[in-house]
């Protein structure tokens, strides 16, 4: 089962990489539980997310407010049984600031009856902070 774990990861990144939110929900159990930014609630998205609408409302539909690019470059899947352990790059343009981030980050799956059950997501959170405060004035 933990080979069709990480397909389903990898057709998660790509679903994303092309826009397709169907395909996204689709690989999603209803009451999936998402942690963004490590937890760190004080970025848009960040903190821990349950159920579809939850995660829907608050990250995704944040994203095209908060990026004017964002993109999950995954490098490497881990199978880990129930787990998939993914290894990548983040890159995005902050709207507001229009600063660049390239941080890596590693996502953790738990894929259960063929739907990601948890995600959560780990990365340069000072670096995202910075990037999205606003710029001060001078």
């Amino acid at each position: 089962m933990s080979q069709e774990n990480v397909e389903l990861t990898r057709a998660g990144y790509e679903a994303f990489r092309v826009g397709n939110a169907p395909a996204i929900v689709g690989l999603l159990d209803p009451e999936i539980e998402w942690v963004g930014w490590s937890g760190n609630d004080r970025l848009p998205g960040g903190g821990t997310f349950r159920g579809l609408a939850e995660l829907v409302t608050g990250v995704f539909g944040r994203m095209q407010h908060t990026w004017t690019g964002f993109e999950f470059r995954p490098e490497t899947y881990l199978d880990a049984g129930e787990h998939v352990i993914v290894i990548g790059r983040m890159w995005g343009e902050a709207r507001e600031s229009g600063v660049e981030v390239d941080v890596p980050f590693a996502h953790v799956w738990r894929v259960e009856d063929g739907k990601a059950r948890r995600v959560e997501l780990y990365t340069d959170t000072l670096t995202v902070f910075e990037a999205l405060a606003p710029v001060p004035a001078r």
